[in-house]
């Protein structure tokens, strides 16, 4: 063999070997991780980093994970998770979820036998039951919360004005009530109003009928209403007679602020009502609030709550430092500020 042709041989074979030596340098491998009550897939004494390993538990046992097995990695002779199986006998899952409740205690994956667990209804919702515990690997019966009944007191007094019907001290929610004004005395309002949430809606007037009643004064057209129209037909004759109504209705997802018909009382109408915008949720939200993405706009009506979930291992905490996967923001006056999402807090 010529000398030129070993030299490069040897070069070759030298510069191999530093690469050799300078991967198995930067990727160490694994040795087998200790499983008591458990086994791998698949099954070695030595695992090169970037390996991915499955394993199971005995009968009895579960992964300390979620799920019956569990996966960990090799990255550079570390094992990513320590595999751990534990008695089925003496822990119980994460809390099952339970609609229009929070934990209040730190979320935990798992929780020792014998554990109790407390929690908390939203607003407007009561809770039945408020404790689960822990028994031999198995959670009690969850608790419910249900949504509170709000009552309304008895209608409020109207002067010149009696109530159709049986007057009681107490109404249930969506209850009506049905005004009728003296005869010298008509209506300005509603005569109808209900019960929604333990208030009232809109109470109407009896206001004296008049000499000049009689001379039918006559209103302009019925004023344009922002963001809304009228549902009512125009006269026959194109004229607004005292005493007449017009209806009106807002645009979707616009909230009527008022009642929704005006009267033409002696030439003027009556108060015109206002429809307010809605808050509009778009989609995607800004990242800066790791919040989950509508699947499409969303619109909240002025004064309703919308619904933001936090990301995947994200949560919400509110002022008391309790954390929710989720959070209730208002709608008001077409604004609605964005809940922020956070990782675990760790103390």
């Amino acid at each position: 063999m010529a000398l030129s042709h070993i030299v490069v041989f040897f070069l070759i074979s030298s510069y191999t070997d530093v690469l050799t030596e300078t991967s198995e340098q930067e990727l160490s491998p694994c040795t087998k991780p200790e499983l008591p009550h458990g086994y791998f897939s698949p099954k070695k004494e030595v695992y090169d980093s970037g390996s991915t390993v499955y394993y199971a538990c005995s009968p009895k046992y579960k992964p300390l994970t979620e799920g019956w097995w569990g996966t960990t990695q090799c990255i550079n002779g570390q094992w990513s998770d320590s595999p751990q199986c534990i008695s089925r006998s003496y822990h119980c899952d994460a809390p099952p979820h339970i609609e229009h409740a929070v934990i209040i205690a730190p979320y935990q994956r798992f929780y020792q036998n014998g554990s109790r667990v407390e929690f908390r209804c939203e607003e407007t919702y009561e809770i039945k039951g408020e404790y689960i515990f822990c028994e031999n690997g198995e959670w009690s019966q969850k608790p419910e919360c249900i949504l509170q009944t709000k009552l309304c007191d008895a209608p409020p007094h109207v002067e010149h004005a009696t109530i159709i019907g049986p007057l009681l001290n107490e109404y249930n929610d969506g209850s009506q009530v049905e005004y009728s004004c003296e005869e010298t005395h008509e209506i300005q309002g509603q005569k109808l109003i209900f019960c929604e949430k333990g208030q009232w809606s809109q109470i109407p007037e009896c206001i004296r009928s008049t000499d000049v009643h009689l001379n039918d004064d006559n209103c302009e057209d019925p004023p344009a209403l922002e963001n809304g129209d009228t549902i009512s037909e125009r006269p026959q004759n194109n004229v607004y007679k005292h005493g007449d109504k017009v209806k009106y209705q807002c645009k979707q997802f616009y909230k009527m602020s008022g009642s929704s018909d005006i009267t033409c009382q002696r030439g003027q109408w009556t108060k015109l009502p206002t429809c307010l915008r809605p808050c509009i949720i778009p989609t995607p939200i800004d990242d800066r609030y790791n919040l989950k993405n509508p699947r499409n706009t969303e619109y909240v009506e002025e004064g309703m709550k919308f619904r933001f979930h936090c990301k995947d291992n994200f949560f919400y905490y509110d002022s008391w430092n309790y954390y929710y996967y989720s959070a209730y923001v208002l709608c008001i006056n077409g604004d609605i500020e964005y809940p922020t999402c956070e990782r675990y807090r760790r103390y």
